[in-house]
């Protein structure tokens, strides 16, 4: 599954309309590979499944 990033902030180091894998998730956040190259949870709220 991919997300799309809708909303950035500084501290979650993605980049709107990027898409990133998820490589976990739970009830609030999705894991992905942030733009620093981490592993990084990041709430659902800035993210949108890409169909």
């Amino acid at each position: 599954m991919k997300v799309k990033a809708i909303d950035t902030l500084r501290i979650h180091y993605t980049t709107i309309g990027k898409e990133y894998e998820v490589l976990d998730q739970d009830n609030e956040a999705y894991k992905i590979v942030d733009d620093r190259g981490r592993n990084n949870w990041i709430p659902k709220r800035y993210m949108e499944e890409v169909k």
